[in-house]
């Protein structure tokens, strides 16, 4: 048996459910059903966080890599960037009110496990 991570958009219109279809992350239309999107993501995920605030998606992988994703205006998210993290830091959470998204990283035979922070920049209005 497997479980599978998800997140809501910030209007619970589309789900994010990663694992599903292996490394990958899928988008469903809450209504419908309907897979909207496929992405690739960044493997051994256990953890989604979208930030409604930035139409941004943040998905840790256990490989080493905190994979970032940018909704266009289409509402098609797009890859950003992947941040180099540690082997087996798949879990995280973003907290909204602070811009700050969290990142537990295990421990190594040569470091002790942490908690990494990273702050998230709010997009400009205009």
């Amino acid at each position: 048996d497997a479980s599978y991570p998800l997140a809501l958009d910030g209007d619970g219109k589309r789900l994010f459910i990663g694992g599903r279809s292996g490394d990958e992350i899928d988008v469903l239309d809450t209504d419908s059903g309907k897979l909207l999107q496929n992405i690739a993501g960044p493997g051994d995920v256990a953890t989604l966080s979208f930030d409604p605030h930035n139409n941004e998606l943040y998905v840790p992988g256990g490989t080493g890599q905190l994979a970032l994703y940018k909704e266009d205006a289409d509402g098609v998210l797009h890859a950003t960037g992947r941040i180099p993290t540690r082997h087996g830091a798949h879990s995280g959470v973003l907290d909204t009110d602070s811009g700050r998204y969290y990142l537990a990283v295990p421990a190594t035979s040569d470091e002790p496990a942490e908690i990494r922070v990273y702050l998230v920049t709010e997009q400009a209005t205009d």
